[in-house]
C-alpha cells in the first residue's frame, strides 16, 4: 500500500509601499541668482515631527524638527535628482498620513541655498496598504513652497532661496564619508566637524581679562568636542579642561568658551581641542 503525503504552504506576499519621489531631467534649476545648481545640492524626503508645521517665520526651527526618510544627490549633468523608498513600517513620525515634504539643500551654516516644498495629498502611505504601482511624486506637482520656488516659468522647474545662518538638515559622519568618497581619519574627522581640515582654535581676552576661546564647528554635522589642557609643548600631558574651558555660547558655526587662571599654579598653559563623530566608531 504506498502512502501519499500532500504539503500545503502558505506564502505571505510582502506589501510594502514605495514612493518614487523625483524631479524631470533636463529641467532649469537654478540658485537665486540664476546659477544652475550644481551636484553639491542634496534632496531629502521626510517629514517634520512633533507636529511641527514649518512656516516662513520659524525657519530657524526647521532642521530641528526635520527627519529624512531619504536623501539623493542631485545630478548636475542630467538635471535632476530621483530618489525610491519602500516604506517597510509606520513607525514615528513616519505615521500613515503624516505630510511628506522635499527638501533640497546645499551651503553650510553661515550661507546656503534651500528650496522645500509639497503637494497637499503628498502623505506619508501605510506599509501595509498592499499596494502594488508606487506613488509617484513629481516636484512639478508641487503647490506648496516655502523656500525658492517651482514651476517658476519657461523651462525653469526649480529655483533655490538664499539663506545664512541657519542650519540645513543633518549630514552624519558615516554620510559625509559616502558622499564625499573619503575614507574616515583625523583630517578628514576635523573637515567634517569644522568645515576645513586644518581648522584652529581663535584665542582672545574678553572685557573682563578672562581669555576667551572660540572653536569652529558645523552645527549641522553632529560631533562632540573635547578642550584639553597642558602645561607644556615640549613634553605634554594633556588632559580635559574641565571648569578651565567653560560653554558660554553656541551657534550655527562656532563654539565659544571662557577661561580664567584663578585657580591655576601653572603661569601657563596650553589649549588644544580634539574631535569625535557622534555617529560611527571612529576614533579620531
Amino acid at each position: 500500500m504506498k502512502t501519499c503525503l500532500m504539503l500545503l504552504c502558505c506564502v505571505q506576499i510582502a506589501s510594502a509601499t514605495m514612493i518614487q519621489w523625483y524631479s524631470a531631467p533636463n529641467q532649469d534649476n537654478t540658485t537665486e541668482t540664476g546659477v544652475p545648481m550644481d551636484e553639491s545640492f542634496r534632496f531629502e524626503l521626510g517629514v517634520f515631527k512633533d507636529g511641527f508645521v514649518p512656516t516662513a517665520e520659524n525657519i530657524a526651527e526647521w532642521s530641528a524638527h526635520w527627519v529624512a526618510a531619504q536623501r539623493v544627490m542631485y545630478h548636475a549633468e542630467n538635471n535632476w535628482f530621483t530618489g525610491a523608498l519602500t516604506v517597510e513600517d509606520n513607525a514615528a513620525p513616519f505615521s500613515s498620513g503624516t505630510q511628506a515634504w522635499i527638501w533640497g539643500f546645499t551651503g553650510d551654516p553661515a550661507e546656503g541655498e534651500w528650496i522645500l516644498f509639497r503637494r497637499h495629498n503628498w502623505r506619508w502611505p501605510s506599509s501595509n496598504a498592499n499596494r502594488p504601482i508606487p506613488l509617484i511624486w513629481d516636484t512639478a506637482q508641487a503647490n506648496e513652497i516655502l523656500i525658492g520656488d517651482v514651476n517658476a516659468g519657461g523651462t525653469q522647474l526649480m529655483r533655490a532661496g538664499k539663506i545664512r545662518n541657519v542650519v540645513p538638515p543633518t549630514t552624519t559622519w558615516a554620510q559625509w564619508l559616502a558622499e564625499e568618497a573619503l575614507e574616515p581619519g583625523p583630517a578628514a574627522l576635523m573637515e567634517y566637524a569644522t568645515g576645513s581640515a586644518d581648522a584652529s582654535m581663535k584665542m582672545g581676552r574678553n572685557a573682563d581679562g578672562t581669555l576667551a576661546l572660540t572653536v569652529p564647528r558645523r552645527a549641522d554635522r553632529p560631533a562632540d568636542f573635547l578642550i584639553e589642557v597642558s602645561e607644556s609643548l615640549s613634553n605634554p600631558e594633556w588632559k580635559p579642561a574641565g571648569p578651565l574651558a567653560r560653554l558660554v555660547q553656541e551657534s550655527p558655526t562656532g563654539l565659544f568658551f571662557q577661561s580664567d587662571f584663578e585657580d591655576v599654579t601653572s603661569p601657563r598653559l596650553f589649549f588644544r581641542f580634539r574631535v569625535f563623530p557622534s555617529v560611527d566608531d571612529v576614533t579620531p
